[in-house]
């Protein structure tokens, strides 16, 4: 079993630091490549809106055929691909073209993998906090490392650091045992999955509120994670103090998800994501202050409430109220609605209001997070209602 935890552990970590380079530093490869604050934020808003096609398209070929291994081979080497044509391309619209179209394939990765984990934890008794953290350690490395090139590496360079960590993610994949995917159907104790299921479960009132809580605090990072690094650039933040930003909020992500067994006791799945939205109010409101880098720190470790236990209540709230057989269907469900189309409106609304209001359109940001704790508030007093 050692095995089969450090193989998911370097999936994690191939996956993430992906993610560690994509998120901080993609925005300042499109400003290099010339492309204004507006179409910056449409590529990256459509790159999240086809997630609620691919996302549950994949993700219910993968619990249809039980092939989920080699689901995500094929799934892997598409954004490789498309990633290796970015950097041959200028035009704005083939930018957007080929970012977009390898958007769609990258985004049931994630997702995909969260069922592998969550499951290799449950049958194997690994600790799904402990492989998750390798994720973390991972962004952090890599937000650290690429704002520290960021002060002495041309923007139009960072494709390539992307590049090469497709690659590595397309290894992880080779490398997880076949014995990742579901055990074949022997008997009609084996549930078939059905769109129907899926339907069903998409209009449970209790899911639908669930996907509200979690998708609007999600959605609250979209000014974060699109100006982010633009807006400290702008204000005088040094490229280096940067990375060391966007990794200080990791580092309290890691914390919590070393812990995690515990913190999931302790709070309950519903509890973490009321308690995630609360910390993302606080978190925006100092945030749209420009508090000063001393001020950013405090903040930045906020991040581990914000994202860590949001994820961390979604990942156990899917584990305990689903049935086993849609697990990646309702994984690709909230990737899709939560993680896809609220975000992406998010998204696309971060450009108009970071241009016309600078760092007060994290107030906005705020506003919504206050929006996910009144449904997650719903949720911790409902209880935990299972269609299970």
């Amino acid at each position: 079993m050692k095995s089969l935890r450090a193989r998911v552990s370097g999936l994690y970590g191939a996956l993430f630091f992906t993610i560690g380079i994509y998120m901080p530093f993609f925005p300042v490869w499109l400003q290099a490549r010339g492309l204004a604050t507006g179409e910056i934020a449409l590529v990256l808003a459509l790159q999240i809106a086809v997630r609620a096609v691919s996302g549950p398209l994949f993700s219910f070929v993968a619990d249809k055929t039980g092939a989920r291994r080699r689901v995500l081979i094929w799934l892997a080497v598409l954004p490789f691909a498309g990633t290796l044509a970015l950097a041959f391309v200028h035009s704005v619209w083939l930018i957007g073209l080929v970012a977009v179209s390898s958007a769609f394939f990258w985004a049931p990765i994630v997702p995909m993998t969260e069922v592998i984990a969550v499951r290799s934890a449950s049958d194997h008794g690994l600790d799904y906090g402990r492989m998750r953290l390798w994720g973390s350690l991972a962004f952090m490395a890599a937000s650290l490392g690429g704002g520290l090139a960021l002060d002495v590496i041309d923007p139009g360079e960072i494709i390539w650091v992307l590049v090469a960590s497709h690659g590595l993610i397309l290894v992880s994949l080779l490398c997880l045992p076949k014995s990742s995917d579901p055990a074949k159907p022997t008997s009609g104790a084996v549930k078939q999955v059905r769109m129907s299921d899926a339907a069903r479960l998409l209009l449970s009132p209790m899911f639908l509120v669930f996907l509200m809580a979690a998708g609007l605090t999600q959605a609250s990072h979209a000014v974060y994670y699109s100006f982010g690094t633009l807006h400290w650039q702008a204000v005088g933040v040094p490229g280096g103090a940067i990375g060391v930003l966007w990794s200080l909020g990791v580092v309290a992500e890691v914390v919590l998800f070393f812990t995690s067994g515990r913190a999931v006791k302790l709070f309950t799945p519903t509890g973490l994501l009321l308690l995630g939205a609360g910390a993302a109010v606080v978190r925006w409101s100092g945030t749209a202050l420009d508090p000063g880098l001393a001020g950013l720190v405090v903040l930045q470790l906020l991040h581990g409430l914000t994202f860590g236990a949001t994820h961390l209540g979604v990942i156990h709230h899917i584990a305990s109220t689903v049935p086993d057989h849609l697990h990646n269907t309702a994984q690709a469900l909230y990737s899709a609605v939560a993680g896809s189309l609220i975000i992406s409106l998010a998204t696309a609304s971060a450009g108009p209001l970071y241009l016309a209001y600078g760092a007060n359109a994290f107030l906005a940001a705020s506003l919504t997070a206050a929006a996910a704790g009144g449904f997650a508030l719903v949720l911790v007093l409902r209880g935990s209602t299972s269609p299970k």
